[in-house]
């Protein structure tokens, strides 16, 4: 994933706070609670899990030196395959509004 590498060192992409990757099984286990929570995967990419049992892929990054989130669809529609290429779209797009932005 050398564009990712290099997305990082232009400060687009923030890194996970954990390091570990999600799996199929932590992403069926996950249990609905009182407030949203996030479970982190690896690149910005992590599972949010919401009160009433949603679960949505989201994608933190930073772009212009501000932090931003998107969303990258439903779980488990959307799956842990999935989810890495629909991030890796949404940064090559995001990079072409910088550029075209200067």
């Amino acid at each position: 994933m050398e564009y990712l590498a290099d997305l990082e060192n232009e400060g687009i992409r923030n890194m996970a706070p954990n390091g570990n990757a999600l799996t199929d099984i932590k992403c069926k286990a996950a249990k609905a609670k009182n407030k949203t929570y996030a479970m982190y995967d690896v690149d910005g990419l992590y599972l949010e899990v919401a009160p009433n049992g949603g679960k949505y892929w989201r994608f933190s990054y930073r772009f212009t030196g501000k932090r931003k989130r998107t969303a990258l669809g439903v779980y488990p529609e959307i799956t842990l395959q999935k989810r890495e290429s629909n991030a890796t779209s949404y940064e090559k797009s995001s990079r072409k509004e910088k550029i075209q932005a200067r």
